[in-house]
Order: structure tokens, then C-alpha cells, then sequence
């Protein structure tokens, strides 16, 4: 059985060179992939023996994995370093990328204890303690929500506004480097 396409992650997707031209568009993107998670990290934790448990744990897996890591690499090695220095002039932008930062290593924790019981999940191996699973998977999914609403709503549009063209190629040309694509010139 395989997942609904409403909740189903893009495994290891190949990237458009166009998709760098607008870095911010495509980190939008990214949360919406990884609203996407939480809900399949939700449904999963909701009934841990459904006949698609394996398949969703393995796309977790895989968006863990792969995904996950660059998204949060694009923010912590380009994106918030280009807020810092364009955002002298506006107020606790610096707290709350402060702020991100923590959350980002937080959720590497997370990621650490969750992952080997959806391993264990995706090989079709029954978890050691379900309920600290269970728990785990919702307090990352409702934290992760939190942290994308914070990035939406106070990042994305701080970004929009003060980063110039040279900025963004500078953030796009990164961001398609470390997935190993060509930037589009």
C-alpha cells in the first residue's frame, strides 16, 4: 500500500537549476515539504501497525536524512548569516536567529532519537517502546510546526525585503552547490 500523495515526501528528488534563481521561493518550498512531515510523523504515531507504516517511515527516513540536512545547512551556513549582516538596522532580528539556531540543533537531537526506531519501523520491526516513540514523533512534529510559523512569518518576509539581487544569487548559487547542481547564470 503506498502513502497518499497528500502526505507523501519527494524522495531524494532531483533538483532543477531554475529552482536556485529564487533561494527564498525554494526554502518556502522546503517547509512546505517538511509540514508534509509532520503530518506523516502524526500519522504514523496514530496507528503504528497500519499497512502503509513502513513505507511512511521509510520516506521519514529518507526526508531525514537527505532533505533535512541541507534545508537546515542553506539557513545556518547562508541564509541567517546574510540576515545578520543586512539586518543591522531592524530590531531582535539577531535573537531570533539565535533563537532558530537552537531549535535547529534541538530538532538534530529529535531526529537522533527518533530515527532508530523508524528504522526499525521501515524494516518492518516492531519498536521497543511504542509510546516513546509516539511522543517523540508528536512533540518534533509540533515543534517543527512552531519553528516553520516563526520562519514563515518573521524570516521570509525580513529576507524578501532587505536582501538584494547579488544576495540571493549568492544564497541560490550555494544552495544549488551543496545538492550538486549547476546555478543557472
Amino acid at each position: 500500500m503506498s502513502t497518499s500523495p497528500d502526505l507523501a515526501l519527494r524522495r531524494q528528488r532531483r533538483f532543477s537549476a531554475t529552482e536556485f534563481r529564487d533561494p527564498v521561493a525554494f526554502i518556502l518550498a522546503e517547509h512546505m515539504e517538511q509540514h508534509r512531515l509532520c503530518g506523516l510523523l502524526e500519522n504514523l504515531a496514530s496507528d503504528l501497525a497500519q499497512p502503509s507504516a513502513r513505507e511512511i517511515a521509510a520516506d521519514i527516513v529518507d526526508y531525514l536524512t537527505h532533505e533535512l540536512p541541507l534545508h537546515e545547512a542553506d539557513e545556518e551556513a547562508d541564509l541567517f548569516p546574510l540576515l545578520k549582516i543586512r539586518s543591522i538596522d531592524i530590531g531582535m532580528v539577531d535573537d531570533i536567529l539565535a533563537q532558530l539556531s537552537r531549535e535547529h540543533g534541538r530538532d538534530d537531537e529529535f531526529v537522533a532519537k527518533l530515527m532508530s526506531d523508524l528504522v526499525a519501523i521501515a524494516s518492518g520491526i516492531a519498536v521497543a517502546v511504542p509510546l516513546d516513540f509516539i511522543v517523540g514523533a508528536l512533540r518534533f512534529a509540533e515543534t517543527q510546526r512552531r519553528h516553520l510559523d516563526w520562519e514563515n512569518t518573521v524570516i521570509v518576509p525580513i529576507a524578501r525585503r532587505i536582501l538584494g539581487p547579488g544576495d540571493l544569487a549568492a544564497l541560490g548559487r550555494s544552495m544549488a552547490a551543496r545538492r550538486g547542481c549547476a546555478y543557472p547564470d
